[in-house]
């Protein structure tokens, strides 16, 4: 006889009993994670597409830094708004990358 967990773990890698393997309830929740797994990759290509976009914006359009600066907030906006309370993971990942641009761009204007 099987424990809790080896019976768990059985389902986890489809060597389920016959009755379990194929029960709808499980194919729903697996078909809602895949679902939502791909959206999740979705809006993720998206951001890094939108990313970089903006960078190359702000390296070949004629803004001012007061634009240029307004354009990198409007990047984090979407990108929280996608990524709801991950406002430190864009400070991490994608700020260096628009503050060495704008550095490059607006030098000490920048620094002020």
């Amino acid at each position: 006889m099987e424990t809790r967990d080896e019976e768990e773990k059985s389902i986890e890698t489809g060597s389920a009993p016959e009755g379990l393997r194929g029960d709808p309830q499980n194919k729903v929740l697996g078909a809602m994670e895949e679902k939502a797994v791909k959206e999740e990759n979705r809006k993720i290509r998206f951001l890094r597409f939108l990313v970089d976009f903006s960078i190359l914006a702000l390296q070949q359009e004629d803004l001012t830094f007061q634009e240029a600066s307004a354009r990198v907030e409007e990047v984090k906006r979407v990108a929280c708004g996608f990524f709801p309370g991950k406002e430190k993971a864009f400070e991490l990942i994608y700020r260096p990358r628009f503050d060495r641009v704008l550095r490059e761009r607006f030098g000490a204007e920048f620094e002020e």
